[in-house]
């Protein structure tokens, strides 16, 4: 062992550095909020991303329904709520999935309060195969005599799109001039 040398007379000793202090603990976890969340996701998504998002959810401490499939294309992970006392847990959530908060309190059909919907993001909508098989035929089958003379006694009523939609504009214009 080497002894150090000790300091002269008015000079400053050499001090220990002080003992390491253990690391200061992380803080406890956010306790999840007192809510439902029902989790919408696209075809898009794995079945991997899925158990991996509920993981997360679960692990968290959220109460929420089986994953349910849907055919649309989400762009960005949502999460939405439909009361204003939801608000708040709508945004740890979303914070917690990196995603987006929409504020459906207008919305006429909403779910009771304390329920949000998780829309999980799903990549862009791939294009469909072209279709290489001919279209399926049906079977016509010839009218029977009562078909056939009830379409003898009423008018010919073959009408075109264009015809349709022009007797639905002049319906809607009729109801708003009175």
């Amino acid at each position: 062992m080497v002894a150090l040398p000790t300091a002269p007379a008015g000079r400053l000793a050499l001090v220990q550095p002080p003992a390491p202090q253990p690391a200061a603990a992380p803080p406890p976890p956010m306790p999840a909020p007192d809510v439902f969340v029902r989790v919408f996701v696209t075809n898009a998504v794995s079945d991997d991303g899925i158990a991996k998002t509920v993981a997360s959810l679960d692990g968290a401490g959220y109460d929420m329904a089986p994953p349910a499939r849907v055919r649309v294309v989400i762009a960005e992970t949502d999460v939405r709520f439909f009361h204003r006392q939801d608000a708040e847990a709508a945004r740890v959530l979303a914070e917690h999935l990196d995603g987006v908060t929409r504020d459906f309190t207008g919305a006429a059909r909403k779910p009771r309060p304390g329920q949000l919907e998780l829309w999980l993001a799903g990549g862009a909508r791939q294009p469909q195969p072209a279709r290489t098989t001919q279209p399926e035929m049906r079977t016509v089958r010839p009218p029977t005599q009562a078909a056939t003379s009830r379409r003898s006694q009423a008018p010919a009523q073959t009408t075109t799109a264009a015809e349709l939609r022009n007797e639905v504009l002049r319906k809607l214009r009729e109801v708003n001039s009175q």
